[in-house]
């Protein structure tokens, strides 16, 4: 399973290409007629990406930020994980009818009418608070400085090596509500967060608490909770009891695609003193085999 991220860097620039590639043999015959054979079932995509500028300059050398990440892949041999700024999450998205038996699915993201299975679930560290940070009832929230998240934001979970504040618990989604600028509060369901009702919390709990991205799995539209599936590596929901036969099943949360590099080699070209550009960076997703 893949575990570095692809950097976030602000040089990046349009236009972004993605390219969805199937295998397809075509054999023409001279009347006019062919046939054709599809080896794919889902497709590889490639993405091209051009950076009109990188610093190399402190604190901000993106140069070496994007070079490094480069090199310590070894150019095409790594593979990683690549956040699309436009597809990266899905809401409800159904990706199974029950039978009564069976006790795992992949994910899955819908395109149009074409449905394919993700890459890999998004369950990615977002922010940090302690218990100092933690406002009680009546105004149920904790602050983090910036923290640059809109209301409805989620699934989430949280994980300490201490004890929650109490109202807040572990194996648990919530979404947040972007009380101000520098404050969240947390609320059971997207419907709850956009409405503004927050859960109610009555102590500062203690140590370090951790938010991170988590998946949200419904049956037949009613929330499952977190502890009755688990999320398989690198995008499998596994039940540890098998849903009720003819149930819908849907899922809402974040995924990856997995990339790797199509070329060993990148041109860095310093058109400014300690200013970059790299006009092609290219990369294609590969199918993950757990």
């Amino acid at each position: 399973m893949a575990t570095v991220e692809f950097p976030t860097l602000k040089g990046l620039t349009w236009s972004v290409h993605r390219k969805p590639i199937f295998k397809t043999k075509v054999a023409e015959h001279v009347s006019g007629h062919e046939v054709r054979a599809s080896f794919t079932e889902y497709p590889v995509w490639e993405f091209n990406l051009t950076f009109e500028f990188l610093w190399n300059r402190t604190p901000e050398d993106d140069l070496e930020t994007m070079l490094g990440f480069f090199l310590e892949r070894q150019g095409k041999w790594d593979e990683w994980l690549f956040r699309d700024p436009e597809f990266y999450e899905v809401t409800a998205q159904q990706f199974a009818v029950a039978d009564g038996g069976t006790m795992f699915w992949p994910a899955v993201r819908k395109i149009g009418g074409f449905v394919e299975p993700i890459g890999q679930f998004d369950l990615s560290e977002q922010f940090t608070f302690a218990d100092a940070d933690v406002n009680i009832a009546p105004t149920n929230s904790v602050d983090v400085a910036s923290h640059g998240y809109t209301t409805g934001y989620g699934p989430i979970q949280l994980t300490t090596a201490g004890t929650l504040p109490a109202g807040l618990l572990p194996l648990t989604n919530y979404w947040l509500i972007a009380a101000t600028s520098n404050t969240l509060q947390f609320a059971l369901s997207p419907a709850d967060a956009a409405a503004g009702t927050e859960v109610t919390i009555t102590d500062d709990g203690t140590g370090t608490f951790t938010a991170s991205n988590s998946i949200a799995v419904y049956d037949n539209g009613v929330q499952r909770d977190p502890d009755e599936y688990e999320l398989t590596a690198p995008g499998t929901i596994t039940f540890f009891v098998a849903p009720t036969d003819e149930h819908v099943l849907t899922w809402s949360g974040k995924y990856y695609y997995v990339c790797r590099f199509l070329e060993d080699i990148q041109d860095y070209e310093e058109f400014m003193h300690r200013l970059y550009t790299l006009q092609e960076c290219t990369f294609k997703s590969v199918l993950t085999v757990e």
